[in-house]
């Protein structure tokens, strides 16, 4: 199994205090561990060890990602410096790279924005939706929502010519939100691509909903997806269902589908979301070891593992070559570990048999609206 997908922890601090957040609001206090900043050195040998493992590989292409905490926290001129490494370093080998950050955007302004299209980094901004929605659960640490300050935001970097490198929206689902409303304030900015999330719940912290609410939720955002005829953006979980029931996507790949993190020390760690899972901890660090030697790393295998097979009580479902058993982090449990269906297994099925019957009603309709234009 190949791993393509690397995200750079630049800055271990956030100026959030989200209540739902994983990283710090979940009980693991690692962070507090980590430098505030990663240094150019550490970045540079990561990347010098991430191409010599896809040289190794045969990895044409691989993706490096900017997150934190928030990774704007950086600077300006530490990140300009990071980028110009970022470039020079992959510019010396056969590997190619695409690049983003993710970012809540209260940092954003013209000379961000402006160092972003100039080093081709596409930038990904999180949002619950409105200002109303945002000031929920996304709140600084004087427990003040940034609504409004993250839409005036929005204001700037969804105006041509700065929308250049603009790429979307991470979205987690709350049930409270009505979804055609997120959906059609999301579209005013012209995004590329909108990622919908479900909670990081499992069985060890279930949601307090029930599961079926999730599913009708879902289903209310895709037939608000599917009417739209002037829809100018993707919604990737939508467009990955539809591909796969048409059989134009695998369920599962030989990439590694959860990305390799690289913290501000250089430790390497598994995916955050796994932080309510029983750890992303690897205990190892770039500084001292190769990407190569994750495939010895226990905890990696079981992740893999656990990855590639499917749950035993999903054996025997219609669907399980769509969803594959859900989301590695929503299967956990304290007593079966990852070999249980997603917690929110029924939600998923309500959303993918949905799914199906509206792709046999188009395939039908177009099928009757052919054989009339021939008559």
């Amino acid at each position: 199994m190949k791993i393509n997908t690397f995200i750079f922890k630049v800055a271990s601090l956030c100026n959030l205090n989200c209540k739902y957040c994983y990283v710090y609001n979940k009980g693991d206090s690692s962070f507090k561990k980590q430098p505030k900043h990663m240094s150019a050195f550490t970045f540079e040998l990561a990347l010098n060890k991430i191409i010599a493992y896809a040289e190794e590989n045969n990895i044409s292409t691989v993706n490096i990602n900017f997150h934190g905490g928030e990774p704007l926290l950086m600077g300006y001129d530490r990140a300009e410096k990071f980028l110009d490494i970022l470039r020079k370093t992959f510019s010396n080998s056969r590997v190619n790279y695409s690049s983003t950050i993710q970012t809540n955007g209260l940092l954003l302004d013209e000379k961000f924005i402006n160092l972003f299209i100039d080093k081709n980094i596409g930038i990904y901004i999180s949002s619950d939706g409105t200002s109303e929605m945002n000031d929920r659960y996304r709140v600084d640490f004087s427990d003040i929502g940034i609504g409004m300050r993250l839409e005036n935001k929005l204001d700037l970097i969804s105006t041509t010519p700065l929308n250049k490198n603009f790429r979307g929206f991470l979205c987690v689902i709350d049930l409270q939100n009505d979804p055609e409303e997120i959906y059609f304030y999301f579209k005013r900015y012209n995004p590329f691509l909108v990622d919908f999330l479900l909670p990081l719940n499992n069985y060890k912290s279930p949601p307090a909903e029930e599961i079926k609410f999730y599913g009708e939720w879902l289903i209310k955002l895709f037939n608000v997806y599917m009417n739209d005829i002037s829809n100018n953006f993707r919604i990737r979980y939508f467009d990955d269902i539809i591909l796969k029931i048409l059989k134009k996507s695998a369920s599962h790949t030989k990439e590694l589908l959860i990305p390799i993190i690289i913290e501000t020390n250089g430790q390497i760690e598994l995916d955050d979301t796994l932080k309510v899972a029983n750890g992303a901890a690897l205990n190892m660090n770039i500084q001292e070891e190769s990407i190569n030697s994750l495939l010895k790393n226990e905890r990696f295998n079981l992740i893999e593992k656990e990855m590639t097979n499917l749950p035993n009580a999903c054996q025997a479902c219609p669907v399980n070559d769509i969803c594959h058993g859900g989301h590695i982090s929503h299967r956990y449990s304290d007593n079966n570990n990852f070999d249980n269906p997603s917690i929110f297994c029924e939600a998923l099925y309500m959303l993918i048999e949905h799914v199906s019957v509206h792709l046999e009603q188009v395939i039908a309709a177009s099928k009757k609206s052919s054989s009339e234009n021939l008559v």
